[in-house]
């Protein structure tokens, strides 16, 4: 027996069942009318047209059930409706399992469960506490799926699909606060990752059409720009003395371009005591900030200068946000006190103009770029940098850096080779 459902556009989809009927003599099945014909040859028609009727009734009734609590039809559900046949309750429980399915909810509790601890994640074969970075991350990413589902409907476990991931963009592409490619990718991440995890098992058999490489991130190319040195002097000169709250979000900002251009990430983890005192050969003694990457796992030593060091002299310690989405709403604000009005720009892939003034994207991330830049402006080493940045590569470090061409070459002049090369062959007049 099959079970043909049309959408009343020429679309069938043909299911088999596992129920069967024998028929003794194949022209006394009547196709017209789907039943056996009751002839003396089929004793057992009348029962099985019977048993027949039932069964059809039965489907009829729960695919109705299905397509008023928004079921996907699928072979699996076709099973269970069959399954059920005399005790309609499969449909039942489905409708109860999507009535209890609240992504934002599940996803504040998973959230919780990192916050004490409760879960996990595996890192170079062990399980280590989720990070304070990544915590954030996730609720700020619980928000923005919650202004999505108000908007535009509850999202129930069948439509987590590519049609949503696309929907999910394209909303937020044309949302009125413009936001980021990368924020909208921070959002795609983490709700991939809360699908992968255990609050999340009990539906994942519904969410048949999920497919985790369909959820791709948002083409990120965003504006690569890092402050002068006195634009980062003018933004420390700054009076913020009627705000504590501002003044501790730009010594943040100063102290991590100053020292070292470590991911915010790594910031929001660190603590006094990784502050030691180290002595070089001759004596001096020199304060020094040890601390490993969460993304690469390295190991990092960096001395501290005096501004960094004035810096945790004045807070007692040293400074330490809220969080990196505020620190983020705070730093534009004082990009515009110390008036950053110069106009960034960069033409796209598709001949698209990305255009915007700095202080409107003035982030945590651009501390690390004028580390960065500054360091390697004056002439340090890329591996040196590399050393305390972190970067893996110089490939990756040097997409960092924002210098012009003439910049590398005014660089190149400055290096122990060219000055030897220049005072061995001097120049005729």
């Amino acid at each position: 027996i099959y079970l043909s459902v049309s959408n009343g556009r020429g679309k069938e989809n043909r299911y088999r069942t596992y129920p069967s009927v024998t028929v003794n003599h194949l022209e006394n099945w009547k196709q017209d009318s789907q039943k056996i014909k009751v002839t003396p040859s089929e004793p057992n028609a009348k029962s099985l047209n019977d048993k027949l009727y039932e069964f059809k009734t039965h489907f009829i009734e729960e695919l109705k059930e299905c397509y008023k609590n928004d079921i996907r039809l699928d072979k699996d559900v076709i099973k269970r409706i069959e399954k059920t046949f005399g005790n309609s309750v499969t449909n039942k429980k489905i409708k109860l399992t999507n009535d209890k399915f609240y992504l934002t909810t599940i996803w504040s509790e998973f959230v919780e469960g990192m916050e004490s601890g409760l879960y996990k994640h595996k890192s170079k074969g062990s399980k280590v506490p989720y990070s304070n970075n990544t915590i954030q991350n996730h609720k700020g990413s619980i928000k923005r799926w919650a202004e999505f589902e108000k908007v535009n409907g509850k999202i129930l476990p069948h439509q987590i699909n590519e049609t949503l991931h696309s929907q999910f963009v394209h909303y937020y592409e044309n949302h009125e606060n413009q936001y980021l490619n990368n924020a909208i990718n921070k959002w795609i991440v983490c709700f991939k990752a809360l699908v992968n995890k255990e609050p999340m098992k009990p539906y994942k058999k519904q969410m048949l059409e999920y497919d985790s490489r369909e959820w791709t991130e948002v083409s990120n190319e965003t504006l690569s720009w890092a402050l002068t040195e006195d634009e980062l002097d003018t933004l420390y000169n700054l009076d913020l003395s009627d705000n504590p709250e501002y003044d501790l979000y730009r010594d943040v900002f100063v102290f991590n371009a100053h020292t070292c251009g470590m991911r915010i990430g790594d910031y929001l983890e660190l603590k006094d005591k990784e502050i030691k005192t180290v002595e070089d050969k001759t004596g001096n003694s020199f304060d020094v900030l040890e601390f490993n990457q969460q993304k690469t796992g390295g190991r990092v030593v960096v001395p501290i200068p005096n501004v960094g060091l004035n810096i945790i002299k004045k807070h007692d310690g040293i400074p330490m946000p809220e969080s990196s989405q505020r620190s983020n709403e705070v730093l534009k604000i004082l990009g515009k006190k110390a008036k950053l009005y110069k106009k960034i720009s960069k033409k796209l892939a598709n001949g698209k103009i990305l255009e915007a003034k700095q202080w409107e994207i003035l982030t945590n991330h651009v501390a690390r770029k004028t580390f960065c830049t500054l360091t390697y402006k004056s002439g340090v080493n890329t591996l040196d940098i590399m050393n305390i940045s972190g970067h893996k590569s110089e490939k990756v470090l040097l997409g960092y850096i924002n210098v012009t061409e003439e910049q590398h070459a005014l660089r190149w002049t400055q290096t122990d080779y060219f000055k030897k090369v220049n005072r061995k062959h001097l120049r005729i007049a």
